[in-house]
């Protein structure tokens, strides 16, 4: 209770950025020591003298504020980290390799897998160019909303202005599960079980944290996902199955765009795309599904056309694209009508 009202009270601004690999980021046990490197603490201090300009008093950096040779406390941090960001006045970013939006498509922070949640979470965004200038006016609180950042920031993110004037302080809501998971396809995290870790927050789940897991993880955040919203639409992959499931996807790398050419070797639902009709798959995913009704084949050879919803009554079973049409032989035909 305590904590509640002083999250409601208080006001501090979040850092998000590109980490350092070479010079290296000051840690929780740095700062807790009292070192202070020069080459480390230069960032946090920029950020600090930004964040006091604004008026804030406060401030949370995930470098340093996290123990993570405890691995407790680690845990706690990544289930608690996109309620920091969204808790926070303000989140200030730094784009370290962009002097002006026309930088923005080649910038690296919008290709990692931990600032996509910190893109979304935050109430306020400012971005901040390499020289620590801001991108729009200073009275500007929520450059999201600004007409001369959306569309560099669609391009370089692929999420749509639709979203960015949301409230998604609670999870992302205006979005499929296919729709998250395709702007995580887009980026990369050092350590392969954080392509999960970092998706936590977006879709509203609980993980138990397991470095070591390797692609374990994005099994478990898929079922986790499938436990709390069982909607088709996370079927729609194709790529390298999990060694744990052949009917999940190894990870988000498998959700790419529907008019990507899929190549030969495919896995999961194959060949989707968007018909008058709803979203058309080659193969049947692996859910409860009924026959609303079947269109013969045309000829010799040719495919049957089953049209399938879900046994469910909640309308977000379906997601956003309507019921779900299914090509396939008569054999197929014979399997789905008898499931």
């Amino acid at each position: 209770m305590l904590r509640d009202i002083i999250q409601e009270v208080v006001e501090y601004d979040v850092f998000s950025h590109r980490w350092d690999e070479i010079s290296g980021e000051p840690t929780y046990q740095d700062i807790s020591a009292g070192k202070r490197n020069a080459s480390k603490f230069k960032k946090l201090t920029h950020f600090c003298e930004m964040s006091s300009k604004l008026g804030r008093k406060l401030a949370w950096v995930d470098t340093c504020c996290i123990d993570k040779t405890n691995a407790a406390d680690l845990s706690e941090a990544i289930h608690g980290m996109y309620k920091w960001y969204a808790n926070a006045y303000l989140c200030v970013v730094y784009l370290a390799e962009s002097a002006s939006f026309a930088d923005w498509d080649n910038e690296s922070w919008f290709t990692r897998g931990w600032t996509l949640q910190e893109l979304l979470a935050p109430k306020r965004v400012k971005f901040y160019n390499k020289n620590w200038h801001p991108f729009t006016p200073p009275e500007t609180d929520d450059d999201r909303k600004i007409s001369s950042v959306i569309s560099p920031l669609e391009n370089a993110s692929g999420i749509s202005k639709a979203v960015f004037a949301t409230d998604n302080s609670q999870g992302v809501h205006r979005a499929t599960c296919w729709e998250i998971m395709f702007w995580a396809s887009r980026r990369q995290t050092t350590r392969v079980e954080d392509r999960a870790y970092c998706l936590i927050g977006l879709f509203r789940v609980s993980l138990t944290i397991t470095y070591g897991e390797g692609q374990r993880a994005f099994t478990r955040l898929v079922e986790a996902i499938l436990a709390k919203n069982p909607s088709w639409d996370i079927f729609a992959w194709f790529g390298q199955p999990s060694a744990d499931h052949f009917a999940l996807p190894s990870s988000p790398a498998s959700y790419s765009r529907f008019e990507a050419d899929i190549g030969k070797d495919r896995a999961g639902v194959q060949k989707p795309t968007i018909t008058a009709h709803g979203l058309s798959l080659k193969s049947l995913p692996p859910i409860p599904m009924e026959v609303c009704s079947v269109e013969d084949a045309k000829g010799p050879g040719e495919p049957f056309y089953v049209t399938l919803k879900t046994r469910s009554d909640s309308e977000n079973t379906m997601g956003r694209y309507g019921n779900l049409v299914v090509e396939c032989g008569a054999t197929r035909v014979k399997t789905i009508r008898n499931a």
